[in-house]
């Protein structure tokens, strides 16, 4: 069949901006249809502009059933027309619904199945269950299996998510085609060079939504341990955990914090910075790491996040949860300013490499190859 008479319907949990480019590049190829289950997460403050949704769509109706999605319009849409192919994103327990949803009409109109999927395990994951959460992982582990066995291919959105489904599900490596996520809107600015150590000192930047899942408690004891008075950390973003983080950063006048920022804000932060942190304990990917890549910013991530892909000399990984070698790490690139600079400037190598195309060319392959 002609790429272009392929029908498709691609079900996604939110209007992800980042995920935008991405559909509307899919959409100049084949006849795609988005169907979305939600609009936003409600912690999201994302703005969608309605020039930003050039392709069919439509976002459900649903109701939301211990944390899953339950999508109304989805059974009405796979009822009354046949699709050549679903790609379903399962990135969550929300979209167990949508999955099991598509399943069912695979079996009834052999539809094909591609599953874009975000998921992997670390040690900092699935640890210390109480028996009930046991009994909850080990219905949930039954459902991934009997999801997996019955896709046709997998888009996996990261080495790691690649992995895990070769090494859990034992997934054959030619139906997965590994993908990288990518923001596509950063404005283009000049590369920056480092500053030199001096009256304004070296400004550490995180960028997060304020949640326990992150690890800024562990980045600001880090820093704290650096001892030097002519660095400060910038602590951009909100969540329930502020509070506990500035009772912690309580009497460091070099750790501020900025709450929510966006737009030029964010941006004049990214370029007034010279490092990078996220150091996060479990993290599918990241998409702060590419902004500041953009930027020229040398980064410091962890082991467990998804965007490690993106460190090839540009960077120190070092292990979730770990606050020494978080420590270490913070203080060679403080000292070190050759060092910020020559990660610096491989940053920008990297990020510009990972364009649309890039992102969009797994998705294609998946669908050749079905």
């Amino acid at each position: 069949m002609d790429d272009a008479r392929k029908k498709i319907l691609f079900i996604h949990n939110i209007m992800a901006p980042y995920r935008l480019p991405i559909f509307r590049q899919l959409a100049k190829t084949y006849d795609l249809k988005l169907l979305f289950t939600r609009i936003t997460h409600t912690y999201r403050r994302w703005q969608i502009k309605e020039d930003d949704l050039e392709f069919n769509y439509i976002v459900s109706r649903g109701v939301d059933l211990f944390g899953a999605r339950i999508p109304f319009d989805l059974l009405y849409e796979l009822a009354k027309n046949k699709y050549d192919l679903v790609i379903v994103g399962e990135s969550s327990v929300e979209m167990i619904p949508s999955c099991l949803i598509s399943l069912f009409f695979k079996l009834a109109k052999h539809t094909k199945i591609i599953l874009m999927s975000e998921r992997f395990e670390t040690r900092n994951t699935g640890v210390q269950y109480s028996l009930m959460k046991r009994a909850a992982r080990t219905v949930f582990d039954a459902y991934l299996r009997f999801l997996y066995t019955r896709c046709d291919a997998f888009v996996a959105c990261s080495s790691k998510a690649a992995d895990y489904l070769v090494r859990y599900a034992g997934i054959e490596e030619n139906k997965i085609f590994e993908s990288l996520q990518a923001i596509f809107d950063v404005p283009q600015s000049p590369f920056k060079e480092v500053k030199p150590q001096g009256r304004e000192g070296i400004t550490i930047l995180t960028v997060a939504y304020l949640e326990d899942r992150k690890g800024i408690d562990k980045l600001i004891l880090a820093f704290r341990t650096t001892n030097n008075a002519d660095a400060r950390l910038i602590i951009a973003g909100d969540g329930e955990v502020r509070q506990k983080l500035e009772a912690i950063a309580f009497g460091y006048d070099n750790i501020v914090f900025m709450g929510y920022v966006d737009g030029a804000e964010k941006r004049n932060l990214y370029e007034a910075a010279d490092i990078f942190v996220l150091p996060s304990l479990f993290e599918t990917w990241g998409l702060v790491v590419n902004e500041a890549m953009h930027y020229g910013l040398p980064v410091i991530i962890t082991d467990a996040m998804g965007s490690t892909d993106l460190i090839d000399g540009n960077g120190i990984i070092v292990p979730a949860g770990d606050t020494d070698a978080l420590a270490q790490a913070l203080r060679r690139l403080i000292q070190e300013e050759d060092l910020r600079k020559k990660m610096g400037k491989r940053s920008r190598e990297i990020i510009r490499r990972v364009d649309l195309n890039v992102v969009t060319a797994p998705f294609m392959r998946a669908i050749g190859s079905i």
